[in-house]
């Protein structure tokens, strides 16, 4: 019972967010899909009716919007998302749009609440997953308070983006593995992957702990088996889809971080750029100090993404840092591990028998 109400904290804390943010806008819904003036806003008015536009360009809510509606492009929506918004790109990240539209069944207003409510599941879970790691772990509460006041969900949160509903599946499969479930884990492991390919970073990391313990074999269920739908899938976006390859977001290292620099325009760009390079420097603070293989290398790969990151993440204000999200998780959850924890993982002997899975996180 104390996990579904955690759960329910979580959903009913992003919930309330939004709820907060749309009465700031009037009461209107919509203005969550984020629409601008561009080629999504005609479409998207004639199902919704009037819309909520707070600036010109518009956002991620519109282009999931638009793919719930329509997931296999049969109305040639890849137009309306337009060339700029790389629609294979944004059709690669498929399956919160599928979930939140009903395969594409759902009426327009049941699609805009579908979007709202996948994006409160995965704080759910979020919750979830890491009040269960915060017993295993024997960490205090603050980690967890952390953990829920993780800026990258609020940014999600406000323009219905898929951030937070992967870093739940990925959240919950790690709980999984470390309960000696792999073959679920892998399953959620991949569910992330179809709703933000980026998730493949929890993948490897958990099975890089898990090789260092168990072996290759469940190291490569880990590894490999998670990524197998994406990749089916983006074939066949690749084949159906005109457009570019998302690969548009990497760059050089440091590259995008420097050239955005000359974005920084207002105190709000100043704020999020300062916010998330000191963000990454804590992760790399976090990595150096922590003797947790999963926590040391899921901080360490995710600076490492910020680091790749291009200009067209770190040129919008709060971009870079809510693409980095799950870093703030896993520094909350380092961060909450003291030395008086000693050793990380075995300074107790560990309930249900979960010794040598918990095992498996350690340098030992």
């Amino acid at each position: 019972m104390k996990y579904l109400a955690w759960f329910l904290a979580g959903f009913g804390i992003v919930l309330s967010f939004q709820t907060f943010f749309v009465r700031h806008y009037g009461g209107d819904w919509t203005v969550l899909v984020r629409v601008g003036w561009g080629k999504p806003h005609e479409r998207i008015e004639q199902e919704l009716g009037p819309v909520a536009c707070v600036d010109d360009q518009g956002h991620d809510g519109q282009i999931n919007y638009l793919i719930a509606r329509d997931p296999f492009d049969r109305r040639e929506t890849h137009d309306a998302v337009g060339p700029s918004s790389n629609p294979p790109y944004r059709y690669r990240r498929i399956l919160y749009p599928l979930l939140a539209g009903g395969f594409g069944w759902f009426s327009p207003w049941t699609t805009l609440w579908g979007l709202v409510f996948w994006l409160a599941i995965g704080a759910g879970l979020i919750a979830t997953a890491s009040a269960y790691l915060c017993q295993e772990w024997k960490l205090p509460g603050m980690a967890l308070l952390f953990v829920l006041l993780s800026p990258g969900t609020y940014l999600a949160a406000q323009v219905l983006t898929n951030d937070v509903l992967a870093t739940g599946f990925a959240l919950a499969g790690v709980v999984l593995c470390l309960r000696g479930r792999d073959a679920a884990a892998a399953v959620l492991l991949a569910a992330a992957m179809l709703v933000r390919e980026t998730s493949v970073l929890f993948s490897l990391c958990l099975a890089f702990a898990v090789y260092r313990q168990r072996g290759i074999r469940p190291a490569l269920l880990l590894a490999v088996g998670p990524v197998l739908p994406i990749l089916c899938w983006a074939v066949w976006v690749k084949a159906a889809i005109p457009g570019g390859n998302g690969f548009e977001n990497f760059s050089l290292p440091f590259a995008g971080i420097v050239q955005s620099l000359a974005y920084w325009h207002t105190p709000e760009d100043v704020i999020f750029g300062l916010a998330t390079l000191a963000l990454m420097a804590g992760g790399v603070w976090i990595a150096w100090k922590n003797d947790n293989l999963l926590i040391r290398g899921s901080c360490l790969a995710w600076v490492a993404l910020g680091v790749m990151a291009s200009l067209d993440v770190w040129s919008t204000p709060g971009n870079a840092l809510r693409a980095i999200g799950p870093l703030w998780v896993f520094m909350a959850l380092g961060y909450g591990r003291r030395t008086e924890f000693i050793p990380f993982l075995g300074a107790a002997e560990p309930k249900n028998g979960m010794n040598s899975v918990l095992r498996c996180y350690t340098n030992s």
